[in-house]
Order: structure tokens, then sequence, then C-alpha cells
């Protein structure tokens, strides 16, 4: 999975990279061509078009005649067959639908960790948030955070013995990307943290290795196995887009960029839905 990671950050990166010093929009509507387009090829590939027009055609015209015809008992019997319609219609999706699962997964992460969050600003604050193994109480070992060039550590450690969990206020004071460590029984385990203006990637949790941990936080290596930590985190303030006087959120964008533009390409792929 980590080379699967590896490309796919790469091709991200190659993507938005050009695109981070303009608005996120920009971005955000160039990753949604990108899985606009593969989610209709990737249709057009793993279905039987003709087979999917036809029940699609039946589908309409059994809700025609329900509309066109108001006697009860023909109106009964057009619901009947317009319910057979679409299960078969439906059937004729599942196919495509199941190939496109995966791939349009793994890159809507990637756009989890391009526009789900921002980086921070100078004179903003987060919080660093440590879990240790549950064989290390919180309350038992010797615990330290340093931070890069940039972040200010604004607060000794409070921890919370319930969650075995340790924590740091820090402060931006740059513009720069920057990094804390944790240090727990002098062993220390580093995280990134996105500082100034710009699109990049932005891993909140940097968790133990482990598949789904692996699937969902691509941008940083995993924690050692046998280190201290189970999960190191830093939440960055949340990105939104603003369209008229709304503020969306990035997941609500995407699937509106995606559905537009998907419906714009779908004559000139020549797929039928």
């Amino acid at each position: 999975m980590e080379q699967v990671n590896s490309i796919l950050n790469a091709a991200a990166s190659l993507l938005l990279h050009p695109l981070r010093d303009l608005n996120p929009w920009a971005g955000m509507a160039a990753i949604s061509l990108v899985e606009a387009a593969l989610m209709l090829l990737l249709f057009k590939v793993f279905s039987n078009q003709r087979a999917l027009r036809r029940a699609k055609n039946r589908m309409m015209g059994r809700l025609l005649e329900m509309v066109l015809f108001q006697d009860v008992v023909v109106t009964l019997g057009s619901l009947g067959r317009l319910l057979a319609a679409d299960a078969a219609y439906l059937a004729r999706m599942i196919p495509p639908m199941a190939a496109a699962a995966l791939p349009v997964s793994l890159l809507l992460v990637q756009v989890s960790a391009w526009f789900g969050a921002r980086p921070l600003r100078a004179g903003e604050t987060a919080v660093v948030a440590a879990r240790l193994r549950p064989d290390l109480p919180v309350m038992e070992q010797t615990l330290a955070v340093r931070a890069s060039g940039g972040l200010i550590v604004e607060t000794d450690s409070v921890r919370a013995p319930a969650l075995n969990e340790v924590g740091w206020r820090i402060r931006c004071s740059g513009e720069e990307p920057a990094w804390v460590e944790v240090l727990v029984n002098g062993v220390a385990s580093r995280k990134l943290v996105a500082a100034g203006a710009g699109l990049v990637p932005i891993s909140d949790l940097r968790p133990r290795p482990g598949l789904w941990s692996e699937i969902g936080h691509p941008v940083e290596k995993r924690l050692p196995p046998e280190g201290p930590l189970v999960g190191l985190e830093i939440r960055h303030p949340r990105r939104e887009f603003p369209v008229g006087g709304m503020r969306l959120h990035w997941l609500s964008a995407h699937i509106g960029l995606v559905l537009l533009l998907g419906a714009a390409l779908m004559k000139p792929f020549r797929v039928v839905l």
C-alpha cells in the first residue's frame, strides 16, 4: 500500500503543485475533472452500454405509462412494471460502480489530503496530541516536545490518563513548513506541520502501520511499530470554499464539481448512465 500511496502522492502533486498559488477552486476543479473523466471511462469499460440504454429507455417508458394512463388498475400494473424496470436498470449499474469504487475512493483520499485542511497562518494556534501505547501509562513517562523554527510551544504538557494522551498548544509564527517532535523517555517521533499560504497536502494524523491507516492517511510515513506512540495528531484549520454567500465544505464542493463536469463530459465520452 505504501507504494500505491507514493504513486498517488506523486500524481496528485504533479497535477496540483503548479496550481498551489491560485485560488483553491482552481485545484479543486482540476482534480474533480480527473475524477469525473476516470469515473466515466470506468463506467464505459465495465458496463454494457447498449443494454443499459435499453434498460433506461424501458424504465422511462414505464414512467410515461403511469403518467398517461390514469385508470387505477392500469396504474397499479404500470407501477409494478416500473419497479421491475428500475431493478433491471440498477442491476446493470452494479458492475461499473463496483469497478470504480476502489480507484475513486483512493482519489477521494487524495482530495481530502489536499483540500480538507489549510496550513496554519501566523498567529494561529493548534494542539499537538500524542497517544501512547497501552503499556506506557501517560502519567508515568518522561514527556517533552520540541518544535522547528516558525512554531512556538505555548503550554506545558497536559496529560489525559483516560485516553493515555498528552497534548501541548503550539502557535505558528512563520510562513514556512515546520515540524514538532514528541519525546517519550527520550524517543522522538516527528510530525509535519503545514504553515503559510498556498495549496499543500496535509495530514492531521500520523498513525501506526495498518491497512486502513495507510489508506486513510497517505501523506506521511507511518509511526514505527516498535515506537512509544500509536498516534500523533495536529489538527489544521478546515478549508472552506466560498460560493455566493455560502462557504462549502470541501466534500460538497468536490461532489458538486464532479457531477457538473461528469454531465458535461458524458456526450464527448459517449457514455450512457
